[in-house]
């Protein structure tokens, strides 16, 4: 059973501010960094403006000129450094960040395979770890830190101008606030509808390159290209209209900015001019007023660009957290269980990496039912199943009958509907996902090959093997001379996938790699389909001598290994028709019988 996500338990936002959280004072000191840049810049141009009308007025003492030629250099020197100061501490703030939102996405999905397939397309999840994941990293350097520094940059300018200019002050709020704030906010809106469609043209054209790049021999083999083709020049071209709209809609609103950057200027200049005829206000100090309010307009045009990442983020960050909406695999909550196990006295720990034998593992079912989480019918109906340590158990059945779905049980990925799945008299429930997967090595015929060398691809289970240990795998799954016939041998680094290698020899490295595993239990999903007779039953014919000890799930449609097997389950719609040995099913005259007949080597339809 599974309880609720805890992800779905708490608003999105919260979400982000848990990973916001640990670097406050990080953040609090870039955010300080920012407002300094700002002020040294602000400082810089006005300060020049003033130099130069005193200079123009050829003073008779350089006295007069020594204290704002000093300021000029100062704030010169004080931009650049602390502009690189606060970029350094944003993208390491930025970068910490990113990982623990990686941490918690690999670990939010790991606990939501195979589920998340039945909710997301590849090309979605896809988006997400890596576009949205690259979004939600800059939320900080692009928004809250450039919304931080403006509002800083607003009372500073506000408070400098009002200050030097009676009344300048409102002026240059007002038209920092309408320009900085509303402008890009009116963009945010307009953005925030428009966006909503060309993210979802996107996640389609994700989903579709991603359906391609896995089908491409298919789409070939059936002449299916120009068929793809006009689907991805179909959405490219509404993503480009999209684009376009939005590219206008900015281009507006920056020229409205700059527009209300000219009426701002040109306001607090006529007031200086006013003040100067009145006699009022020194001639002098006009110019160094009228760049102060130039200047003061850098603290908000970074505002665009913060409202635009600030959508970006949201809409991300509603997608990730979506993804913590799917159900998941959890342990519940049980102190003295997760004590014992933690503690090591519960007896069916896994042994120390020293110790070679896997430990016993006791399985039960007990009225086991499932069903998918849109679906109305059960997929397992009332499975009864008892696998005590050593036992060979089959699984054979018509294609859809429910066997891969009865594995995924087994192993925990799927939470049962209703009944129990108990480890040594533990609830699957309360056994610490660590020490649930240990318990197994699969073998499936979808195993995947990583790019890394052919030792360390088997090693995968058990990365503290030695290579004579590796060697000794690969020799009972026989594929240890076809590797060493290579050039550099298990050093062989695979391609993507292993595609470089032949089907057969890529399930008989995934045999390898769940033999070298201390698993008490082995569970075999099809693993010969892709391989020849006399090597299947070689491999069977190893596979009494490795599982030695071990116990032995096997699902398959060939009538090869089954004689071995200390029962077989017939399975039928979801649940278990028949149950026996190979020679009782066959003497039977059953749904076994009718199966397989007496054809050694027949397979299901």
């Amino acid at each position: 059973m599974s309880s609720p996500s805890v992800a779905s338990q708490r608003p999105a936002t919260l979400l982000l501010w848990k990973w916001l959280r640990p670097y406050t004072w990080r953040a609090i000191f870039a955010a300080f960094l920012a407002l300094l840049t700002f002020a040294s810049n602000f400082g810089l141009l006005g300060v020049s403006g003033l130099l130069i009308s005193k200079a123009a007025l050829h003073p008779a003492n350089i006295l007069l000129l020594f204290v704002p030629l000093v300021a000029v250099r100062f704030f010169g020197l004080a931009r650049a450094a602390f502009r690189y100061a606060e970029r350094y501490v944003e993208h390491d703030f930025a970068f910490r960040v990113l990982v623990d939102i990686r941490d918690w996405l690999y670990r939010t999905l790991s606990v939501r395979v195979p589920l998340l397939h039945q909710t997301h397309q590849g090309g979605d999840v896809l988006a997400a770890a890596v576009d949205d994941i690259d979004t939600l990293q800059f939320f900080y350097i692009r928004t809250v830190a450039p919304g931080m520094a403006a509002l800083a940059g607003i009372v500073l300018a506000s408070l400098t101008l009002g200050f030097l200019l009676p009344g300048a002050g409102w002026t240059v709020a007002a038209g920092l606030s309408i320009a900085g704030f509303g402008l890009p906010l009116m963009l945010f809106i307009y953005r925030r509808r428009l966006g909503r469609t060309s993210r979802q043209k996107r996640a389609q054209l994700s989903a579709l390159l991603t359906d391609a790049a896995h089908g491409l021999r298919d789409i070939q083999n059936f002449g299916r290209e120009e068929w793809f083709q006009s689907r991805l020049q179909a959405l490219s071209e509404d993503i480009a209209v999209c684009d376009m709209r939005l590219g206008t809609i900015e281009a507006i609103a920056r020229a409205a900015f700059s527009a209300g950057q000219g009426v701002t200027v040109f306001t607090v200049g006529i007031m200086g001019v006013r003040a100067v005829l009145d006699q009022h206000y020194p001639a002098v100090d006009l110019a160094m007023v009228v760049l102060f309010t130039m200047a003061a307009f850098e603290s908000v045009s970074p505002l665009f660009s913060a409202f635009e990442q600030a959508g970006q983020t949201l809409a991300a960050l509603h997608r990730v957290h979506q993804l913590g909406d799917i159900p998941a695999r959890t342990t519940v909550p049980n102190p003295a269980t997760d004590a014992s196990f933690k503690a090591g006295t519960v007896s069916d720990l896994a042994q120390p990496t020293e110790d070679k034998k896997p430990h016993p593992v006791d399985l039960s079912l007990t009225d086991v039912c499932f069903r998918y989480p849109k679906s109305r019918v059960n997929q397992l109906q009332h499975i009864d199943l008892h696998i005590p340590a050593g036992k060979k158990v089959a699984i054979v059945g018509a294609s859809g009958c429910g066997k891969s779905t009865l594995l995924k049980v087994i192993l925990g990925l799927w939470p049962a509907t209703s009944g129990q799945v108990t480890r040594n008299g533990h609830l699957l429930e309360e056994v610490p996902t660590e020490t649930l997967r240990e318990t197994f090595g699969v073998v499936t015929e979808a195993d995947r090959l990583f790019r890394l060398s052919i030792a360390d691809n088997i090693r995968l289970g058990r990365p503290d093997a030695s290579l004579q240990e590796v060697r000794n795998a690969a020799r009972m799954a026989h594929i240890d001379d076809a590797i060493e016939s290579l050039p550099d041998g298990y050093d062989t680094v695979l391609t993507e996938g292993g595609l470089d290698f032949s089907g057969g020899e890529r399930q008989r490295m995934a045999l390898a790699r769940a033999l070298l595993t201390k698993a008490p239990i082995l569970i075999f999903d099809e693993p010969t389909a892709h391989l020849d007779d006399q090597t299947e039953r070689a491999f069977y014919a190893t596979l009494k001598v490795a599982s030695a000890g071990r116990s032995i799930l096997l699902v398959t449609h060939r009538e090869q290994g089954l004689r071995d097997m200390d029962e077989i389950l017939v399975m039928d719609n979801g649940s278990i028709v028949e149950r026996g040995t190979y020679t009782e099913l066959t003497k039977s005259n059953g749904y076994f019988a009718r199966l397989y007949g007496q054809s050694p080597m027949r397979r299901l339809s």
